[in-house]
């Protein structure tokens, strides 16, 4: 009897080793990819100029006024965690610059990520509704359970009254087409990363910090207050 005792705790004692070990190992990993994504949100943005900026701005969703001295165009995926934190950064810098900067958000989600393109349907079809930035700012706020989370669901939280159209919506070919024009329009600018953001002539690539993107805006207005 007591063998069997004290055979089943030198059974127990060895099980919780390897549970330490594991947890151990989990948790040193755990750290190396927290470390490694710190790392690549602190690294500066490949940065270019472009010749025919404007054209970028003409399509998309417009958060800001249409006279803005500088826009800031975002080609993003709602299921890129850089984008997620490239979005609070945009608001910011249009508090920051109020009545001077509008951001147009373009869609650029991978065309082999269906839950990014179904994310980028749904926030088209709220755009119908009137109703894109408050439901832009929920799906990065629900990132972990798009696609599982209804797209109805979330455009009731976003204020959305007609969830029957929204429904719809959803299935219209048209919409479809909108998103590809958006994929296009990204990869005939070169856009080979989520977010690219052009701030006027200004090419971003990648994921851009609050001050960065602030010099860029200043760098943008002292250009326009010269040319004029």
């Amino acid at each position: 009897m007591f063998k069997k005792s004290s055979s089943r705790r030198r059974e127990l004692l060895l099980n919780i080793a390897v549970a330490m070990s594991a947890l151990g190992a989990i948790y040193a990993v755990s750290n190396r990819i927290i470390k490694h994504n710190g790392a690549l949100l602190n690294l500066p943005p490949r940065v270019e100029a472009v010749a025919d900026w404007e054209t970028y701005g003409l399509e998309g969703h417009r958060m800001g006024p249409s006279n803005a001295l500088v826009t800031i165009v975002n080609f993003s995926d709602f299921t890129c965690p850089f984008c997620q934190t490239q979005a609070p950064v945009l608001r910011t810098v249009r508090r920051q610059f109020a009545g001077q900067v509008a951001v147009v958000f373009r869609h650029q989600p991978s065309q082999r990520n269906e839950v990014g393109r179904q994310a980028a349907i749904a926030v088209e079809c709220a755009a119908r509704a009137e109703a894109f930035e408050p439901y832009h700012d929920l799906l990065f706020r629900h990132m972990d359970s798009l696609g599982t989370k209804s797209w109805t669901s979330i455009a009731h939280e976003a204020g959305v009254a007609d969830t029957t159209a929204f429904r719809t919506c959803m299935g219209d070919p048209t919409i479809r087409d909108a998103v590809d024009r958006d994929v296009a329009a990204a990869s005939e600018l070169g856009a080979v990363v989520t977010p690219t953001l052009l701030i006027n002539n200004i090419k971003a690539l990648g994921y851009t910090d609050l001050d960065s993107l602030s010099m860029f805006v200043r760098a943008a207005l002292e250009s326009r207050s010269v040319s004029q």
